[in-house]
């Protein structure tokens, strides 16, 4: 039979004893010091991503201030400026599967991957989710003295990695440059 000294000892031993105590308190602080470790991550992607997009957006503008860049030369250097996430043919779902839009071929959600053709063989790829319609390019030339001026816009869901941070609708920027002689 157990006593109650017994019981009164084991208890006095067990408050002293602090083995674990760490691994508790670490158990306790892991999921927050990870969801943090994560925020910074996402933003330090979103905020590269945006450099990126401004850093296109520059030098479309400058390209075409000098002379030696057209309209579309412009945009074509402001998406080739943006990284491979954001210009992905699957509209930020990097898990879609793929597809080339051949009859028969059945990757991502459908036929042609992503939603991305109808699989007839003609190889559109004129979906809903291929492409990246959503970034939105433009650049306006103006006459000499003018502001050419070169604005990119697309969604900052294309530059996350996982959704663990409260972020923008969309990510934009506008750059405004004199065109010269």
């Amino acid at each position: 039979m157990i006593d109650q000294k017994t019981i009164l000892n084991l208890g006095q031993r067990l408050a002293r004893d602090r083995t674990g105590a760490s691994a508790f308190e670490f158990a306790l602080v892991l999921p927050l010091f990870v969801l943090m470790l994560g925020g910074i991550i996402q933003y330090g992607v979103l905020f590269y991503t945006w450099n990126m997009a401004l850093y296109g957006a520059r030098n479309a503008a400058r390209a075409v201030a000098v002379g030696s860049a057209d309209v579309a030369g412009g945009k074509t250097m402001m998406r080739d400026a943006l990284p491979p996430w954001v210009t992905s043919s699957s509209g930020g779902d990097r898990n879609c599967g793929g597809g080339n839009g051949d009859a028969g071929d059945i990757g991502g959600y459908g036929p042609g991957g992503c939603g991305a053709g109808n699989g007839n063989g003609n190889g559109n790829g004129g979906g809903s989710g291929g492409g990246g319609d959503d970034i939105v390019t433009e650049v306006t030339d103006a006459a000499v003295g003018g502001d050419v001026v070169a604005r990119m816009e697309f969604p900052s869901r294309r530059a996350t990695v996982l959704p663990l941070a409260p972020m923008p609708a969309t990510l934009s920027v506008t750059v405004r440059m004199v065109k010269e002689a």
